[in-house]
Protein backbone atom coordinates (compact mmCIF):
# COMPACT_ATOMS: atom_id res chain seq x y z
CA UNK A 1 0.00 0.00 0.00
CA UNK A 2 1.42 3.36 -0.79
CA UNK A 3 2.07 6.37 1.80
CA UNK A 4 -1.75 8.17 1.96
CA UNK A 5 -1.42 12.10 3.38
CA UNK A 6 -2.81 12.19 6.93
CA UNK A 7 -5.87 13.80 5.95
CA UNK A 8 -7.02 11.29 3.32
CA UNK A 9 -5.58 8.54 5.97
CA UNK A 10 -7.87 9.82 8.39
CA UNK A 11 -11.20 10.16 6.65
CA UNK A 12 -10.56 6.60 5.19
CA UNK A 13 -9.53 5.56 8.75
CA UNK A 14 -13.25 7.10 9.84
CA UNK A 15 -15.06 5.64 6.59
CA UNK A 16 -13.53 2.42 7.00
CA UNK A 17 -14.31 2.05 10.78
CA UNK A 18 -17.81 3.21 10.25
CA UNK A 19 -18.13 0.26 7.68
CA UNK A 20 -17.02 -2.10 9.98
CA UNK A 21 -19.14 -1.19 12.58
CA UNK A 22 -22.32 -1.15 10.63
CA UNK A 23 -21.27 -4.85 9.11
CA UNK A 24 -21.10 -5.45 12.95
CA UNK A 25 -24.36 -4.45 13.59
CA UNK A 26 -25.76 -6.20 10.72
CA UNK A 27 -24.05 -9.83 11.52
CA UNK A 28 -24.90 -9.24 15.26
CA UNK A 29 -28.40 -8.70 13.47
CA UNK A 30 -28.39 -12.21 11.46
CA UNK A 31 -26.72 -14.06 14.39
CA UNK A 32 -29.30 -13.11 16.37
CA UNK A 33 -32.36 -14.50 13.75
CA UNK A 34 -30.20 -17.85 13.09
CA UNK A 35 -29.64 -18.61 17.05
CA UNK A 36 -33.65 -18.07 17.59
CA UNK A 37 -33.36 -21.24 15.38
CA UNK A 38 -31.34 -23.16 17.43
CA UNK A 39 -31.86 -24.68 21.17
CA UNK A 40 -30.44 -22.45 23.76
CA UNK A 41 -28.58 -25.16 25.89
CA UNK A 42 -25.26 -25.90 25.86
CA UNK A 43 -23.77 -28.22 23.59
CA UNK A 44 -23.82 -28.83 19.50
CA UNK A 45 -26.43 -28.54 16.82
CA UNK A 46 -26.27 -28.82 13.48
CA UNK A 47 -29.03 -27.61 10.96
CA UNK A 48 -28.69 -28.44 7.36
CA UNK A 49 -30.34 -24.75 5.48
CA UNK A 50 -30.34 -24.81 1.95
CA UNK A 51 -27.10 -25.42 0.27
CA UNK A 52 -25.37 -24.29 4.00
CA UNK A 53 -24.30 -26.73 7.32
CA UNK A 54 -24.98 -24.55 9.84
CA UNK A 55 -23.32 -25.30 13.25
CA UNK A 56 -24.53 -23.94 16.92
CA UNK A 57 -21.81 -24.37 19.11
CA UNK A 58 -22.52 -23.36 23.26
CA UNK A 59 -20.24 -24.03 25.62
CA UNK A 60 -21.20 -24.45 28.96
CA UNK A 61 -20.12 -21.40 31.49
CA UNK A 62 -19.24 -22.96 35.30
CA UNK A 63 -19.48 -20.55 37.89
CA UNK A 64 -18.30 -21.42 41.32
CA UNK A 65 -19.71 -20.20 44.87
CA UNK A 66 -16.73 -18.81 46.78
CA UNK A 67 -18.50 -18.38 50.27
CA UNK A 68 -19.96 -22.01 49.49
CA UNK A 69 -17.16 -23.61 48.28
CA UNK A 70 -15.38 -21.45 51.54
CA UNK A 71 -17.79 -23.72 53.75
CA UNK A 72 -17.14 -27.10 52.14
CA UNK A 73 -13.28 -26.84 51.77
CA UNK A 74 -10.81 -27.20 54.97
CA UNK A 75 -7.81 -24.72 53.61
CA UNK A 76 -5.64 -27.42 55.70
CA UNK A 77 -6.26 -30.12 53.59
CA UNK A 78 -6.77 -28.41 50.20
CA UNK A 79 -7.80 -31.11 47.73
CA UNK A 80 -6.06 -31.35 44.72
CA UNK A 81 -8.35 -29.98 42.00
CA UNK A 82 -8.75 -26.62 44.14
CA UNK A 83 -6.44 -23.73 44.37
CA UNK A 84 -5.60 -21.37 47.11
CA UNK A 85 -8.42 -18.81 45.58
CA UNK A 86 -10.52 -21.08 45.66
CA UNK A 87 -11.03 -21.85 41.45
CA UNK A 88 -11.66 -25.27 40.70
CA UNK A 89 -9.75 -27.00 37.68
CA UNK A 90 -12.38 -27.99 35.43
CA UNK A 91 -10.47 -31.08 34.29
CA UNK A 92 -9.21 -32.61 37.35
CA UNK A 93 -12.74 -32.12 39.15
CA UNK A 94 -14.70 -34.18 36.23
CA UNK A 95 -11.79 -36.32 36.49
CA UNK A 96 -13.48 -37.32 40.02
CA UNK A 97 -15.46 -39.97 40.89
CA UNK A 98 -19.12 -39.28 41.10
CA UNK A 99 -19.39 -39.61 44.77
CA UNK A 100 -16.05 -37.04 45.11
CA UNK A 101 -17.87 -34.44 43.03
CA UNK A 102 -21.22 -34.68 44.87
CA UNK A 103 -20.12 -33.06 47.26
CA UNK A 104 -18.80 -29.54 45.76
CA UNK A 105 -21.71 -29.39 43.18
CA UNK A 106 -24.14 -27.43 45.47
CA UNK A 107 -21.30 -24.75 45.01
CA UNK A 108 -21.56 -24.99 40.91
CA UNK A 109 -23.79 -22.69 38.92
CA UNK A 110 -24.00 -23.66 35.23
CA UNK A 111 -24.95 -21.84 32.60
CA UNK A 112 -25.04 -21.62 28.98
CA UNK A 113 -21.79 -19.71 27.43
CA UNK A 114 -21.79 -17.31 24.59
CA UNK A 115 -22.93 -19.16 21.11
CA UNK A 116 -20.45 -19.85 18.46
CA UNK A 117 -21.73 -20.22 14.81
CA UNK A 118 -20.04 -21.77 11.95
CA UNK A 119 -21.81 -22.08 8.62
CA UNK A 120 -20.01 -24.58 6.03
CA UNK A 121 -21.07 -25.10 2.17
CA UNK A 122 -22.14 -28.36 1.71
CA UNK A 123 -20.88 -30.30 -0.92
Amino acid sequence: MTSLPIEEAVARYAELTQRLNDLKEQADFCKDIILGHFNEEPGEEIQIIDDNRVIVAIPEKWTWDQDCLEQIVDEDEMPDFVTNKLSVDKRKFTALEPEQREEYLSALTRSPGTPRIKIEKVD
